[in-house]
């Protein structure tokens, strides 16, 4: 039964959601937009208090506080958002900025770090006590659970996954550096590697006619066995499983949990990618290892944001 209500948003570098949120792990009345990055970070900020203030219209019930979860590198200890690069912020003081409009507490971590919270009280990661979350969209991020507490850092950037190197020449990532995982295998780059492949020099591609090309198009063509977009995903699969195996490796979870936007078009390549972690891993980090998916249905962000706050009001963490 529901004793507390909290508002929880996710916030990408495509779309921000938002929903009322119950500590039973109910959802009510979710609401999405396109993230305005062009408009800058004033727009976004509009964006979340038109998304506060649609919820609360919609709802009587008595909202704790406000739990969101960001696609960046989040200091809480100066609420800080660090660096957003699908948002293209740098230190921006979001909690300072959406107080005075919102007038309830306000809580806020990596997008993913939220996901792991909402994921270890109400989906694949429930009664595990070491687990990774992997959440692949836009960009790509990680949340760390090592002996039933959520791991941060030094600096509140431990997760940061889809960074790992995994070509050391490879291409430009939003981050600055080369050869992330990210620039491979994330939403943006294999939309990306799909236009810098000249696809309109190729007719009889089923991207040929595309004006706008995104990662979804790619899985499907790919589907579709289109030549071209089953290097663009070969490649990407190359980069995930051998970020994974790294992972594995380093952290040596009961369970390495992927979810995210794109895990429906990476659905069909699940096998692929488990049978390459389990022959190139250290065979004892993989004896109790299990690759599960999402158990939160899409929305481990959402409920996550809501467990932010729920942790934040009874002074209990993950």
């Amino acid at each position: 039964m529901t004793d507390s209500w909290a508002i929880g948003i996710d916030l990408g570098g495509t779309k921000i959601e938002g929903a009322l949120i119950g500590s039973d792990g109910s959802l009510q009345h979710r609401i999405h937009y396109p993230t305005d990055v062009q408009g800058g970070a004033e727009a976004i900020i509009k964006q979340i208090i038109l998304i506060v203030g649609e919820i609360q219209q919609n709802t009587g019930a008595p909202i704790k506080g406000i739990g969101i979860g960001i696609a960046g590198q989040i200091d809480n200890s100066s609420q800080l958002v660090r660096f957003a690069p699908n948002l293209k912020w740098r230190n921006l003081p979001l909690i300072e900025k959406l107080a005075p409009l919102i007038k309830k507490p306000i809580y806020m971590d990596n997008d993913v770090r939220v996901a792991a919270r909402g994921e270890k009280n109400f989906g694949a990661g429930r009664a595990c006590t070491n687990f990774i979350c992997l959440y692949l969209g836009t960009g790509i991020g990680g949340g760390i659970v090592l002996n039933n507490a959520l791991i941060t850092g030094s600096n509140h950037t431990a997760g940061e996954f889809g960074h790992l190197t995994v070509q050391m020449n490879g291409p430009l990532c939003t981050c600055g550096n080369h050869g992330c995982l990210e620039a491979f295998s994330s939403g943006w780059a294999i939309a990306k590697n799909a236009r810098d492949k000249n696809i309109h020099q190729n007719p009889d591609s089923p991207l040929f006619k595309q004006e706008t090309l995104t990662a979804a198009l790619v899985f499907q063509a790919a589907n579709q066995r289109d030549p071209l977009a089953l290097q663009i995903i070969g490649d990407a699969i190359e980069a995930l499983t051998a970020g994974l195996i790294s992972i594995v490796n380093a952290w040596n979870p009961q369970r390495l949990i992927l979810g995210g936007g794109l895990l429906k078009g990476y659905a069909p390549y699940l096998a692929e990618i488990e049978r390459g972690v389990r022959q190139r891993a250290l065979p004892s980090a993989c004896e109790t290892l299990e690759l599960l998916t999402s158990g939160c249905q899409g929305n481990g962000a959402l409920l996550g944001a809501g467990v932010l706050v729920f942790e934040s009001i009874h002074d209990k963490k993950c």
